[in-house]
């Protein structure tokens, strides 16, 4: 579940007890529920946030649209 930015979801805890395991990308700290958390920081790094990028994307970019891309990034 991506971006899930809210401060309290009514249907969180039967969603999380349903049996299935869930990666939950967030800014919200849920550490008060007990849940186990990864804090992630932002990449430093501009290569290594184009290697992420082009490992899920596997488009032969032109070097105009590499160059909107960084900037976009």
């Amino acid at each position: 579940i991506d971006n899930f930015d809210v401060d309290e979801d009514d249907n969180l805890e039967k969603l999380i007890n349903c049996g299935c395991k869930f990666i939950i990308t967030t800014r919200n700290d849920f550490t008060d529920y007990n849940y186990h958390q990864i804090e992630i920081k932002e990449f430093d790094d501009m290569d290594n946030l184009r290697d992420l990028f082009y490992s899920y994307n596997k488009i032969d970019y032109c070097e105009e649209e590499r160059d909107t891309i960084d900037k976009i990034n």
